[in-house]
């Protein structure tokens, strides 16, 4: 039977995370679609006012150091990351080698990525963070100016539910 990643929350987090994981890698959210739904998402109306959206940027520029400590914390359970890398080399592929690395996290909270999300957690509640990335969501779905065509139209729902799911997994470790 199919399950979506949310289907394994409350239970069973990490493979939530995995499902995730699975179906989007870091540099694909980092760089092809978050900077986008950020960049729509402050220049809509969806934001009461300027104090609402300023909330707004703080939170985003936070949630995406957790989607890192997110993303290196599944790939650090049960050697996923040794055996990345092991891959990676035998395919001899450079390109392969330098994707997916950190942006905003350090060497030492790569290897202790749990520390960046249990902080994560502790400065936002998680209905605050359910809040604020529904009304990215709102402002990606609303949006009509020269970032419409950029992002991958088919797949704003199902980045949101994947986004959503990451968001809650944490709470739940």
């Amino acid at each position: 039977m199919f399950k979506e990643p949310k289907d394994f929350l409350p239970d069973q987090p990490l493979l939530g995370i995995d499902e995730v994981w699975d179906d989007f890698d870091l540099d694909y959210l980092m760089d092809e679609e978050l900077p986008y739904w950020f960049l729509m998402a402050v220049s809509t109306e969806v934001f009461e006012d300027n104090e609402d959206r300023r909330q707004f940027v703080e939170f985003f520029y936070d949630f995406m150091e957790y989607l890192e400590a997110i993303y290196f914390f599944n790939l650090s359970r049960s050697g996923r990351m040794k055996r990345r890398l092991a891959l990676l080399r035998k395919l001899g592929d450079e390109l392969l080698l330098k994707s997916n690395q950190p942006r905003r996290l350090s060497a030492k909270e790569v290897a202790r990525p749990k520390a960046v999300i249990t902080k994560f957690c502790q400065r936002y509640v998680l209905a605050y963070g359910k809040r604020k990335l529904a009304n990215c969501f709102e402002a990606v779905i609303l949006y009509d100016g020269r970032f419409k065509d950029v992002i991958f139209k088919e797949n704003i729902f199902r980045l949101y539910c994947s986004l959503d799911c990451l968001l809650e997994a944490g709470y739940l470790l």
